[in-house]
C-alpha cells in the first residue's frame, strides 16, 4: 500500500494519503478522522441541539413542555373570541351555561397520599371514604368556580334579585382571578385591526387540552357537586357523596348517611335536609 505524507499548514497537522483518500491526522498521537467520522461528529452535534432546544424551549412555543401534574402541553389551535356563548345577549341561554355549569363542580380531587408526595404537595385535609387519599382542588377549576360566583352576582344586581352570595366571597374571587392572571404574565401580542376586528379577533394562539385535564381529574374523582351555593352552614361531607352510580365507595356512603342499599347519587334529586357543619 503506498503512503505519502505532506505537512499542512501546522507541523502538528498532518494529511495521510492512503489508496488515493485524505485522512486528516491531529498531531501525533495517531488518532485519524475520515469524512465518514466528521459525518457522525455532526449528526451527533445536530441531535445534542434538537434535544436541548426540546426539553429548555419556552412552553409558550406550543407542545414543548409538559405541565407537572396532568401532563398537558400547549397543542390546541384555539382563536380569540370577542364574543362567546358565554355572553349570549339571550338571558335565558347564557344563564343556563352559567347557573348549570357542571364543569365547576369537578376540580376536587381524592389524590393518593403517595401521588401528592411525588409531586411535592403539601399535606391537605383526608377524603371522607378513603384513609389513603386526600382532597385537592385544582387551579383551573377553581377559576372556573369564581367565575361562576361572579357571573351570578352580577346577573342577581342585574335583575334586582337580592345577592345569594356573601360579598367577601365574590371579591376573593376578584382578588384570585387577578393573581392568576399577573401570575401567568401572558406575553401574547394581539393585533389591531383599523375596520371591524376587535384587538386579536381570530388570532390562533396555543392552548392546552380543557378535555384532557378533565380526563385526569376524574380518574381522582373527589365525588363533589357544589349544591346549594346559597345555603352557607352545609357540611362539606354532604358535597362528597355524588360519585358515580357504579362507585366502591357507595356502601360507606349509604351507610354514613344512613341510606337504603338502593340509593345512588344520579340522577340528582334535590334534598329538603342536609347536615350543617356544627354536626361534622
Amino acid at each position: 500500500m503506498d503512503k505519502s505524507r505532506e505537512k499542512l499548514l501546522h507541523d502538528d497537522d498532518v494529511v495521510e494519503v492512503v489508496d488515493g483518500e485524505e485522512v486528516q491526522e491531529r498531531g501525533r498521537s495517531g488518532k485519524k478522522y475520515s469524512s465518514f467520522s466528521r459525518f457522525i461528529l455532526f449528526l451527533s452535534l445536530a441531535a445534542n441541539f434538537v434535544f436541548l432546544l426540546k426539553n429548555f424551549s419556552h412552553p409558550t412555543l406550543g407542545p414543548v413542555s409538559k405541565s407537572k401534574y396532568a401532563g398537558l402541553t400547549n397543542d390546541v389551535d384555539i382563536p380569540y373570541a370577542w364574543d362567546t356563548d358565554r355572553s349570549n345577549p339571550n338571558d335565558t341561554e347564557r344563564n343556563a351555561l352559567w347557573y348549570e355549569d357542571g364543569e365547576s363542580n369537578e376540580g376536587i380531587l381524592a389524590m393518593d397520599y403517595e401521588e401528592a408526595e411525588m409531586f411535592g404537595l403539601e399535606k391537605s385535609q383526608p377524603w371522607p371514604w378513603d384513609k389513603k387519599k386526600s382532597i385537592h382542588i385544582t387551579n383551573g377549576h377553581h377559576n372556573m368556580h369564581c367565575l361562576r360566583n361572579i357571573y351570578i352576582s352580577i346577573n342577581e344586581y342585574s335583575q334586582g334579585i337580592p345577592q345569594s352570595l356573601e360579598r367577601m366571597h365574590v371579591l376573593h374571587c376578584l382578588g384570585a382571578l387577578y393573581d392568576d392572571i399577573k401570575c401567568n404574565a401572558d406575553d401574547t401580542p394581539r393585533f389591531t385591526h383599523k375596520v371591524g376586528l376587535r384587538p386579536g379577533e381570530g388570532q390562533i394562539r396555543k392552548c392546552r387540552d380543557w378535555s384532557k385535564l378533565r380526563a385526569w381529574v376524574k380518574e381522582r374523582d373527589g365525588c363533589f357537586k357544589y349544591i346549594k351555593h346559597d345555603v352557607k352552614d352545609i357540611s362539606t361531607i354532604e358535597r362528597m357523596k355524588y360519585c358515580s352510580n357504579d362507585s366502591k365507595y357507595l356502601p360507606k356512603i349509604r351507610k354514613f348517611f344512613g341510606y337504603p342499599e338502593d340509593w345512588t347519587p344520579w340522577p340528582y334529586v334535590e334534598q329538603v335536609d342536609y347536615l350543617k357543619k356544627e354536626d361534622e
